[in-house]
């Protein structure tokens, strides 16, 4: 019922015309659409749009929620594979273990038979010290 000048009502006759919304800059109506089927046009035009925002939104949130998930899962994933490395660890820490003790058994073993090899030298020439006489 207000006229609109430049995209501001005209206060000057707050009235305005019978045939609502002008085009900036002058005084002329853009339709010969009366007020209130030009309202119910523009209501019709802002609820289509309030509808594609919702939907906008909607899609937005499903994505958000979306990837939300797919943190999840990977989170989870890293997870998992923090708990292999750590049993890997753990194994590799055991393998090493065992290994030291393998490597000490070994040298206990190779000094076993290096005492034995010089036991078995020294009786050797005791016997041939015994032979020659």
């Amino acid at each position: 019922m207000f006229r609109i000048r430049h995209g501001i009502r005209d206060r000057r006759n707050p009235m305005g015309s019978v045939y609502g919304i002008v085009r900036p800059g002058t005084l002329e109506p853009t339709e010969n659409v009366p007020v209130p089927e030009q309202m119910a046009l523009q209501l019709e035009a802002l609820q289509k749009e309030n509808r594609q925002l919702k939907q906008t939104l909607n899609l937005r949130n499903v994505e958000k929620l979306e990837t939300k998930e797919e943190i999840k899962d990977l989170k989870s994933e890293i997870s998992q594979l923090k708990n292999l490395i750590s049993n890997v660890n753990c194994r590799c820490s055991a393998f090493e273990k065992k290994h030291g003790e393998y490597k000490q058994n070994m040298k206990a073993a190779f000094g076993q038979v290096e005492l034995a090899l010089t036991q078995l030298q020294n009786s050797l020439k005791n016997f041939q010290r015994t032979m020659e006489t």
